[in-house]
């Protein structure tokens, strides 16, 4: 047989990828009634309501940090920024990001606020997903692991004593972006806080937004003049033990490089 033309290899009938696209399926069969016994569930639990919506970790604190209040607008459009996009490989490890910047692609991609909501979209406005951030070289943010608060606006230090540099290294697939990223964004999705209306379809939002989410910090980036690339190649369960995720209820699912471009002269 031709090779060029070597028929894919069938998965079998227990393949665990297909069993989720199958499981996450909607019809008029189950639409009106698949999250119901979630729904109850949640409803009538007070100590789930109280929670709802907020970070999984994050906590109020005096060592949450916060960049100077920046008004700079900036003056580069979406349909350009589209254009310009490329996903960088490696990045300039020698000039650190300016932490205007940083805030700025997580305030305007995963910040939440009265006035202008989320500027990336959410099924039912149930915000699944968290920011957790391994900063290396930014100005005036110091090198470890941070999670964003939404709320507030705000980085919130995580009690993670692993050098942050050393830690990408050894959990990307990448290394050229491991060891040359300003920072890093993991989005980690919290399946709970949207699964109690859409029921198993929630595996396929999460995932969804998770995309949404990065794809607005990419736009930004290039925005601000920095580069970016997305990471999907990570070791999922050393994420999640270093973030403190069961791997389950929540679990990282997505990720994003970020630094300045390699100038050629």
């Amino acid at each position: 047989m031709n090779d060029q033309f070597r028929p894919l290899p069938v998965p079998g009938l227990d393949d665990p990828a297909e069993n989720f696209l199958v499981a996450s399926k909607m019809s008029p069969l189950v639409s009106g009634a698949y999250s119901e016994a979630y729904a109850y569930e949640f409803a009538t639990d007070p100590a789930a309501l109280a929670r709802f919506g907020t970070p999984t970790v994050f906590a109020s604190g005096p060592s949450a940090i916060r960049a100077p209040e920046d008004t700079q607008e900036s003056v580069v459009g979406v349909i350009d920024a589209l254009r310009s996009r490329r996903s960088l490989p490696i990045f300039d490890d020698g000039r650190p990001v300016a932490s205007q910047v940083l805030y700025r692609v997580l305030d305007e991609a995963a910040g939440i606020t009265t006035a202008y909501g989320r500027g990336t979209p959410s099924p039912g406005a149930l915000y699944p997903l968290d920011c957790y951030v391994t900063v290396a070289n930014v100005d005036d943010v110091h090198a470890g692991f941070y999670g964003y608060d939404p709320y507030h606006h705000r980085l919130l230090p995580l009690n993670i004593t692993r050098d942050p540099r050393e830690w990408l290294i050894s959990v990307l697939a990448y290394q050229d972006l491991a060891g040359t990223a300003a920072f890093h964004v993991f989005t980690v999705a919290n399946f709970d806080r949207v699964r109690v209306k859409y029921g198993q379809r929630a595996y396929r939002f999460a995932l969804i937004e998770a995309g949404h989410l990065v794809q607005s910090m990419l736009l930004i980036a290039e925005a601000e003049g920095i580069g970016a690339c997305t990471v999907g190649g990570f070791f999922d369960r050393d994420v999640d033990t270093t973030f403190g995720l069961d791997g389950v209820a929540a679990s990282a699912v997505h990720s994003a490089a970020f630094g300045h471009p390699i100038e050629i002269s």
